[in-house]
């Protein structure tokens, strides 16, 4: 069965505008991945923003959400994750404040965490700290991330 002519343009008006706002979301996607992060940690490009594993509360325990990444070759950091600084999971990594996994837990900027916070977000990285380290050395897949992740009681 072949379309007509008019159905055809009914359907491209149709989904005109979401496929337009689709366009310039993932254009505002693009330019906010190259635009210097907060802090002074640098920007971060399109192909190392897919490194990056959001992991929600309701996965880790923790108030807020975090990110781990994957170290694609870079010699400058060592293992660390990002911390949203927003409760509720609904914060942003570009806001977020990073936080080094080894020797010990410890604030890139100290101070941007609420002790309360950094208390449990220390708690979390010791209990999946082998989990964070085998991500970043590229030992782990994010399913086996996922089967693997441990909750704070």
């Amino acid at each position: 069965m072949r379309a007509s002519g008019s159905s055809l343009m009914a359907i491209r008006m149709r989904f005109a505008p979401a496929a337009s706002q689709f366009r310039i979301r993932t254009q505002s996607v693009a330019n906010i991945l190259t635009l210097p992060a907060r802090g002074g940690r640098g920007g971060m490009s399109a192909d190392e923003s897919y490194l990056m594993v959001k992991l929600p509360p309701r996965l880790t325990g923790l108030p807020m959400a975090v990110w781990i990444t994957a170290n694609e070759g870079s010699r400058r950091n060592d293992v660390r994750v990002e911390v949203s600084k927003t409760h509720g999971g609904r914060g942003h990594w570009l806001d977020a404040t990073a936080v080094v996994v080894r020797p010990h837990p410890c604030e890139v900027a100290p101070g941007s965490l609420t002790e309360t916070d950094f208390a449990a977000v220390s708690r979390w990285i010791a209990l999946s700290e082998a989990l964070i380290v085998d991500y970043w050395d590229g030992w782990l897949e994010i399913d086996e991330v996922l089967q693997r992740l441990q909750r704070l009681l």
